[in-house]
């Protein structure tokens, strides 16, 4: 990814981003948790097989081919409940992929791209902490997906 002028994201910040909230206050905080904890649904497994860029954020991503139902129904239900408690979900669409790279400059060829399973059996709550080095997040609340 140097070679591109992109930043590499640590491995222990790959997350998929089911629902972007934005800043949350402590309200707002608490009533996303009592949203996702009234949430049911299936787990379900990601096979994440294809490389991507998008060159607004300059963001090298690797994600599915195809979104399983299971996990457009979650990420559906999800954005219901925290409408009903009076927040504003980002309306895009639930598009499940991890971040990579970021600032990357020329993304070159991608070529073919080895499926790599990613389980889903939980979702959480996180918040990301701006640093010098980049994002931490910090997991607030987690809750249990049934057995796909």
């Amino acid at each position: 990814m140097q070679a591109s002028g992109g930043k590499p994201v640590p491995p222990e910040n790959f997350h998929i981003t089911l629902v972007f909230l934005g800043n949350l206050d402590a309200a707002a905080a608490a009533a996303a948790r009592e949203a996702a904890a009234g949430v049911r649904s299936k787990g379900f497994s990601l096979a994440l097989d294809r490389l991507g860029f998008w060159p607004g954020p300059r963001l090298v991503w690797l994600g599915p081919s195809e979104v399983p139902e299971a996990g457009r129904i979650l990420a559906a239900m999800l954005v219901t409940a925290l409408r009903v408690r009076g927040l504003t979900p980002d309306a895009q669409s639930f598009f499940p992929h991890v971040t990579l790279a970021r600032k990357v400059s020329k993304p070159g060829e991608f070529g073919r791209t080895p499926m790599i399973p990613w389980p889903v059996e939980e979702f959480v709550l996180a918040r990301s902490i701006m640093r010098p080095s980049g994002s931490e997040y910090r997991v607030l609340a987690s809750w249990s997906l049934a057995a796909g």
